[in-house]
């Protein structure tokens, strides 16, 4: 543990945690006090917090339930137009505007449900998103983006039932769909939502 000079550490606090995280047992430690921290790697890093007019620098970590880097996630500052995308190890840096103790941060992906967080006197966060499972109905794909009704377009259409895809026998969906519409190319990942 590291603590920088300004931070007062004479007061004695006691707190009852059973099966917490450290981010969750800090948190419940340095509420309501003018202490802030941040961990790096394997410090806890004590600094004094910020004042409320000064932005404040939070990184973090967006994986998937395995464990996994999840890149290009979306890390928005609710309220603002302030945001990061993932980067290859799901890492992410963000300066968030004062009163950062305050302000939530939305974290989303397609394919996952999307989380919101508050910032509080945290500066670093390691985030796990879960897959959202969902269903849809019907796709009308037209040309140019032109939004219309399947009976409404005058050129081919062309229709994927639920029947034609269960006749091929494969593992994954996505690998039945191959070359059921003329014109359309799937292309799959190799890990996450659509991945073999």
């Amino acid at each position: 543990m590291f603590i920088n000079k300004g931070v007062d550490t004479k007061n004695k606090v006691s707190i009852n945690a059973v099966q917490k995280t450290i981010q969750d047992v800090l948190a419940q430690l340095f509420a309501g006090t003018e202490i802030a921290y941040r961990i790096d790697e394997s410090y806890i890093i004590l600094t004094k917090k910020n004042d409320a007019g000064n932005p404040v620098s939070v990184t973090g970590k967006i994986r998937d339930a395995k464990g996994n880097p999840i890149v290009g996630a979306s890390i928005l500052v609710q309220g603002t137009t302030i945001g990061v995308s993932s980067d290859a190890d799901g890492a992410f840096a963000l300066q968030v505007p004062p009163p950062a103790a305050d302000r939530q941060l939305e974290i989303s992906f397609i394919g996952y449900t999307p989380v919101s967080i508050v910032v509080g006197s945290r500066t670093s966060f390691e985030i796990t998103l879960e897959e959202a499972a969902s269903e849809i109905e019907q796709v009308v794909v037209t040309a140019l983006g032109i939004k219309r009704s399947e009976k409404a377009v005058a050129y081919n259409v062309q229709q994927i039932k639920a029947e034609d895809i269960t006749t091929v026998k494969d593992a994954n969906f996505i690998n039945s769909l191959t070359g059921k519409v003329a014109g359309v190319t799937i292309n799959t990942s190799s890990s996450g939502v659509g991945g073999a």
